[in-house]
């Protein structure tokens, strides 16, 4: 069966990184080879870059951030003063950015390192 529309509430609560990661995988191949749209919730900002491609984040009931992953989570400041804790990649870059290092905004994990290297081999 191959479902148009997937609604899964806090999916990867208590999962290892692995199965996290499997998950994951999962669900974006049926995003992809199916066409099926996948709507959750998570407490779990880490993944929400590998998997989504708009984000709205909800506070009591409200939406006070909404668009491309990029978008929400390069604010840093702001998604801290809701409580919640920004992922891994923006936090970095927000403390590189802090320090006078300027680095291209992402949250693509990967393109970060490459990033990172690339600015450590040229002030080598």
């Amino acid at each position: 069966n191959r479902p148009k529309l997937l609604i899964l509430d806090e999916p990867f609560e208590g999962l290892d990184p692995k199965s996290k990661s499997d998950i994951i995988d999962l669900l974006n191949e049926f995003n992809k080879d199916f066409g099926t749209t996948i709507v959750l919730t998570t407490h779990d900002v880490n993944v929400v870059p590998q998997i989504a491609d708009h984000v709205y984040v909800i506070v009591h009931g409200n939406i006070v951030l909404s668009g491309s992953p990029s978008e929400v989570f390069h604010q840093v400041d702001f998604i801290r003063s809701i409580n919640l804790e920004p992922p891994f990649t923006s936090e970095l870059i927000a403390n590189l950015r802090a320090r006078g290092v300027m680095i291209e905004y992402t949250v693509d994990f990967e393109k970060l390192v490459d990033d990172i290297v690339k600015l450590i081999k040229r002030s080598a």
